[in-house]
Parts: C-alpha cells; structure tokens; sequence
C-alpha cells in the first residue's frame, strides 16, 4: 500500500490531502448469506481533503472531503463494505468562555457493493444500496471557571431519518424467541437527539 499526504498553510487558511492506493492477493472476503469465507484479490484507493479557514480570532470555518473505492478484482465487483463519499462542513466560534459550534454533514448514495459480504465484524455485510443523507448538529459550551465546563448540544436537529452503509443489521433480540428486526434489516441511526454534559477538572 503505496501512502501520500501533504499541508500547507496560506494566510489564514490551513489545507491538508491525503491519499492511498492498495493492492492485495489475500483479502480476506466473508459472505456471511452463504457460510463461505475465501481469498480474493482486491484493490482500493481514496483519499482524504481537510480544511480550515479563520474568519476572525473567534471564529473558523472547517471542510472535510472523503472518498474509498474498492474493488474485487477475482470476481470483477464491488469490493464489500466501502464508506461511499463524505463532506462535513462546519463552523465553530470561541470568545472568552463561550463556544458554538455548527456541523453539517453530507452522505453521498451508495450503490457499490456486494450483497451478502463483508468482513471479521459482526454483522458487517452489505445489505444492498444505501440513500443519501445530510445531518444538521448544533452544539455550544459555557465554561464557568477553570474547573467547571457545561456544553450541550441537538445532533440531527431536523430529524432525518436515515442509516449508514457501515451499520449493524437487525438480529434476535431473544425475546421469547421474538425478533424486532429480520437478520437482513438496515438498522436507522437515531433521530433529533439533546444531549448536556458538565464537566469538572481538579
């Protein structure tokens, strides 16, 4: 696996990219619908972009841009479970002792894969094409002293109703042999959620 990274710094804005390619001959591929687990050859490159420009002392804008593409060269397809492509896009303020902060993120769809596979992890297999989604998250901080620091914040403030493509599948909960979701079921992440937490150093 061939790595290359690179930063630079132009006034106030920061960047940072990096990349790999990788090939191998010994993946190894489970599918998990068949029992079969085996060898395959694969290759895989993506890449990563990250940036940070400072409006004002107090205030920053962020942007982060991910991409992986894998693919299975034994059986030309999709190599399984693959992140698809990924921008957040943020902006966070600090003045004295207060902090905000705003979190954007967008989920390109995801048609590449390899129904039934996947990896060692539980549950991680392809489930078939996972959609698109954008999660909006606020969150803001107020630290009363050097000790004492309460944030809180709302994730999916819009309460979008969606799942990743990297998630766990539904299973038994074994309840009177009852299941709540079928072994194949993509399992949804939660909706509009607050959260506080207070925090204390000695």
């Amino acid at each position: 696996q061939l790595d290359v990274g690179a930063s630079v710094v132009v006034g106030a804005l920061q960047l940072s990219v990096s990349g790999f390619y990788g090939r191998s001959a010994d993946y190894i591929l489970l599918n998990w619908d068949k029992g079969q687990t085996r060898n395959v050859d694969t290759t895989s490159y993506g890449g990563e972009l990250d940036a940070r420009y400072k409006l004002s002392p107090a205030w920053d804008l962020t942007g982060s841009l991910a991409y992986v593409h894998g693919q299975n060269r034994t059986d030309h397809k999709p190599l399984a479970q693959q992140p698809p492509l990924e921008l957040r896009l943020g902006s966070n303020y600090s003045h004295e002792r207060l902090t905000l902060g705003v979190l954007w993120r967008l989920v390109a769809s995801q048609d590449r894969f390899d129904l039934g596979s996947g990896n060692i992890v539980a549950n991680g297999k392809d489930l078939g094409p996972t959609p698109g989604f954008g999660v909006l998250s606020l969150n803001a901080g107020y630290r009363f002293n050097e000790k004492f620091l309460l944030t809180a914040g709302i994730d999916n403030l819009l309460d979008k109703a969606y799942a990743e493509h990297l998630s766990r599948a539904g299973q038994s909960a074994g309840m009177s042999g009852m299941d709540l979701y079928p072994p194949n079921t993509r399992i949804d992440e939660p909706g509009r959620t607050g959260w506080a937490k207070l925090q204390f150093s000695s």
